[in-house]
């Protein structure tokens, strides 16, 4: 009973501080598209660009657009279904169910801020040309909540510190150099980039919340027995 009541609070502590954060990131999207049409925003994104820009040569280009494919839909589902398909196998058919819905729900309201906001993509020097609009960046959006729903699970079920580390460091790179690719190649401004892992990680943390709301609600049935 006494363990019950620890579970329970620390999980009501998670979802509180989990929360919190949540409304902060989206206070940080919001003002980045509050102010993307504005001269503040749009001189230090043209700056941004054009610096990274100057470091371009046929060698790095190559390698950035490897790095963009690693943030696509093509290439981000066709492992969350190997990793969905390996949670139901390993009976972890919750957390399937879950990431399955993440994804699907994120790649959605991607495309339904992008229809909203509309803001035309970098007309400047593109390498590569995209159909949609540009706020926010789906490349950041999407592989945020992959790579770090990933970590997440390596954390959650292997309970190996080593390990759980050595992911979110590789996450943390590996996002990092999607959104820098998205601005070399020319198809976003770094506000976009910016955006999109804000709403990435809002959305990263309303699933994780919602897990632990199921969590939650288990440990309180135990305590009312």
């Amino acid at each position: 009973m006494e363990r019950s009541l620890k579970v329970f609070l620390i999980i009501l502590g998670e979802i509180g501080v989990g929360l919190t954060v949540c409304l902060i990131s989206l206070k940080v999207f919001n003002e980045l598209r509050r102010g993307i049409f504005g001269n503040e925003i749009t001189y230090i994104d043209e700056t941004l660009s054009w610096l990274i820009y100057s470091f371009r040569n046929p060698v790095l280009t190559e390698i950035m657009k490897i790095i963009t494919f690693f943030g696509s839909g093509l290439w981000l589902g066709g492992w969350a279904f190997l990793a969905i398909i390996f949670l139901i196998i390993k009976k972890h058919k919750t957390s399937a169910l879950l990431f399955a819905l993440s994804l699907t729900v994120c790649a959605g309201l991607n495309l339904g801020l992008k229809r909203f906001i509309d803001r035309p993509r970098p007309s400047f020097a593109p390498i590569i040309v995209e159909k949609t609009t540009s706020f926010p960046s789906g490349h950041a959006m999407n592989s945020f909540v992959f790579y770090f729903t990933l970590a997440y699970f390596v954390y959650h079920f292997t309970k190996n510190q080593y390990l759980s580390t050595k992911y979110l460091a590789i996450a943390i790179i590996v996002v990092s150099l999607i959104g820098l690719s998205r601005v070399y190649l020319g198809v976003h401004y770094p506000s976009d980039v910016v955006a999109g892992y804000s709403a990435g990680f809002a959305w990263l943390l309303v699933t994780l919340m919602i897990q632990k709301t199921l969590y939650f609600y288990r440990v309180f049935k135990t305590l009312k027995k």
